[in-house]
């Protein structure tokens, strides 16, 4: 009898830690939760949960689309030491375009077109143009907790990140007249008749009108801003639900810090009126910052920012898929 027992009590043993070390498993005995060797990506699960929700509402649905999370274009990948243990990889981009044209009148010596009878006024187009790129790469370790389908887990992650310098670009239909004589018109950067004020970019030269006080207002021909390189570290903590074999809902909380080395700034500016050393500003006028460094935990107002888009503090809903 004491024989038997201690082989009842060994089996159910045995069971127990087998059951125990393979976690949950499907009705047709496939594991739920990742194990030792699988690989995982995440995707932002918003357009997943409103597609559901339009269909249970007979609202107009439009299929659902992968989009990265932390960035608006971002991955993030693990692969599973262990059970519990999985290290992370994260790839984040962001880049940015815009482009903007406007016509406007045509700087035209009097007489004008006479509008009154029919006749077109001539137009030119005035353009501004803008790029930005960034890049983060990075790699940390996630710890994971619990036994059933609902598993917390937490960790930390360090990044790279490069920065291109965000473009400006600006074109203008109308030249400045400097000094205009007869009946052709003054076309000066702060008349909008004859500039189109993009980005506030028209009179808007403080640094030159504050150096040089004979100039009376400048347009910005180009601009470059914000070029960097930097470091920087991020935690995170969350949990996700097994609802399938393998796949998981969840949401994750993060938050981080990062040191940038920005370089030197530059604009070109067009200007009317006199510069400091008694010249004319007709000519292109170029200032140039100085290099800075920052070290933050949120973007402060520094736009198109890769690493800062990251770091900031972010709440996220995850659809998880694990292979």
């Amino acid at each position: 009898m004491k024989i038997k027992s201690l082989i009842v009590a060994s089996m159910t043993f045995f069971v127990a830690t087998t059951f125990a070390q393979e976690g949950p498993k499907s009705k047709k005995g496939e594991t739920v939760l990742p194990e030792k060797g699988d690989w995982a990506i995440g995707v932002d699960a918003s357009p997943f949960l409103v597609y559901i929700g339009n269909i249970f509402n007979k609202n107009n649905t439009v299929a659902p689309t992968w989009q990265g999370y932390t960035g608006n274009l971002s991955l993030v990948g693990k692969m599973f030491a262990d059970e519990k243990t999985a290290y992370r990889a994260v790839l984040s981009v962001t880049k940015g375009n815009t482009y903007q044209s406007a016509e406007i009148a045509k700087a035209m010596a009097i007489p004008n077109p006479d509008l009154n009878f029919g006749d077109k006024r001539p137009l030119v187009k005035d353009t501004w143009s803008r790029s930005s790129t960034g890049l983060v790469i990075g790699g940390g370790i996630e710890k994971r907790k619990g036994k059933g389908r609902l598993q917390g887990f937490y960790g930390g992650e360090a990044l790279l990140s490069y920065q291109a310098a965000t473009s400006d670009k600006y074109t203008y239909g109308n030249a400045l007249t400097q000094n205009p004589t007869g009946n052709q018109p003054d076309v000066n950067p702060g008349d909008a008749t004859y500039s189109t004020n993009f980005n506030n970019n028209l009179n808007s030269g403080n640094d030159i009108l504050n150096q040089n006080a004979a100039v009376t207002s400048a347009r910005l021909l180009n601009s470059k801003q914000n070029g960097s390189f930097g470091v920087g570290i991020r935690g995170f903590i969350g949990a996700e639900y097994f609802f399938m074999p393998k796949m998981s809902i969840g949401g994750e909380f993060g938050w981080g810090l990062a040191y940038q080395r920005f370089g030197k700034s530059s604009n070109e500016w067009e200007a009317e009126g006199k510069l400091a050393d008694g010249s004319e500003a007709t000519s292109k006028v170029i200032e140039k910052g100085q290099p800075r460094s920052i070290f933050n935990i949120n973007e402060q107002n520094i736009t198109n920012n890769a690493i800062m888009n990251y770091i900031q503090p972010s709440g996220l809903l995850k659809l998880n898929f694990h292979f």
